[in-house]
């Protein structure tokens, strides 16, 4: 059998990275509307038994009607293969949410087709499709608040079709993300005790491939399917599942309409045009039209200017910056900090603002910065904004 699962859509969410323009802004938010249509008509072309989006296909429960619109109409377009949902901790279900049997009687235009089925119980619920070879178990997060219970703990009844689909959204414990919501947590033990044929998980927005100690695959994370910043980056899609008597594979399949990159480039010991060849050296392997993010790292002489040329690099991607922050003056700081060796001001000076950082006292980000325009002022040199 042969499943789509995408996750993570976010639908009615809105890009507002600073480097780009209002109108960047706004393709790109129109990108992730695009990119769920995309993975719809994907289900259609590949001819799949099922659809399975394992939470926050919104980006908050109080989604405008219109982005639910969109989404009823695309999966109204690929009827009659079966979409499961379940309400995430974006989206939740509670009475204002476009999952709840309000929703319908306040906009019937946005009202959910046959083929959508979503999942409405607080507890594991199993949705058997209408031939009887597969069943989708999964629950709804009824509160944006964590869950913090171990639902998968303990083995979940999942019915007794030949192919069994979990659907959770979740934190999968052996990654470390301390800046993502810990809800429904979960661990390669609770996956390998549910004892089913795939595990379509949400939440985390990389792909990732969940598999026991022999590598035997038990389910995944599709990531999201459209990149809307920096913590976003690189190829995003949707998992094409197939299931056979010898196993499963997972294909992923690439449908972002633009990708983000943020790559790292050393400026130390170069100048300009050096530096604007190494981007060009480590953006060559990058798509044309996508969004590229350069973070300049390393040392650099203060007479040298970061400033890119116009255009540079604008006629091939969509969109790109470069941020100068991590890039410091070329002071051998070290070398200063050793009494031995510098005995005179520079030296002192350098060790009075070490040893204020060393306190406390002051901000460290405003100590830097006089560290830098002190040391300049006694070199005599004229102060140049990276």
């Amino acid at each position: 059998m042969r499943f789509l699962q995408v996750s993570d859509v976010h639908l009615g969410s809105r890009v507002g990275l600073n480097w780009l323009s209002p109108a960047q802004c706004e393709e790109l938010t129109r990108c992730v509307r695009d990119t769920f249509r995309r993975a719809m008509l994907l289900a259609k072309e590949r001819s799949v038994d099922a659809v399975l989006i394992p939470g926050d296909l919104f980006d908050d429960e109080s989604v405008h009607p219109e982005h639910v619109s969109w989404a009823v109409s695309c999966i109204r377009e690929i009827a009659p293969i079966p979409v499961f949902i379940a309400p995430g901790n974006h989206d939740p279900l509670w009475p204002g949410s476009p999952y709840h049997s309000m929703w319908a009687q306040r906009y019937p235009q946005s009202a959910w087709p046959e083929n959508a089925h979503v999942f409405t119980s607080p507890t594991f619920q199993t949705l058997t499709s209408a031939d009887g070879r597969f069943s989708v178990t999964s629950l709804a997060h009824t509160q944006s608040s964590q869950i913090q219970e171990r639902l998968l703990s303990e083995k979940v009844d999942c019915g007794a079709t030949p192919t069994r689909i979990l659907m959770v959204h979740g934190s999968y414990k052996a990654v470390d993300l301390p800046e993502k919501d810990n809800t429904l947590p979960f661990t390669t033990e609770d996956l390998e005790r549910q004892q089913v044929s795939w595990i379509a998980a949400g939440h985390y927005h990389s792909a990732r491939i969940f598999a026991d100690e022999n590598g035997k695959a038990l389910g995944a994370y599709s990531g999201c399917p459209q990149g809307r910043g920096l913590d976003e980056c690189g190829p995003k899609g949707a998992l094409l599942i197939e299931t056979t008597s010898s196993g499963v594979t997972a294909e992923f399949c690439a449908i972002s309409s633009r990708s983000l990159w943020k790559l790292s480039v050393d400026v130390t010991g170069k100048g300009l045009p050096e530096i604007m060849g190494a981007v060009e050296n480590a953006a060559v392997e990058h798509p044309g039209g996508d969004l590229l993010y350069v973070q300049f790292t390393g040392r650099i002489a203060r007479e040298i200017s970061l400033e890119m040329q116009p255009g540079f690099m604008t006629d091939r991607f969509y969109a790109f910056t470069c941020d100068t922050s991590q890039v410091v003056p070329d002071y051998d700081i070290d070398a200063l900090m050793d009494p031995a060796a510098s005995e005179g001001l520079p030296g002192r000076f350098v060790r009075r603002i070490q040893e204020m950082k060393q306190s406390g006292a002051e901000d460290q980000s405003v100590l830097d910065e006089a560290l830098y325009l002190g040391l300049d002022a006694i070199y005599g040199k004229a102060p140049n904004a990276h």
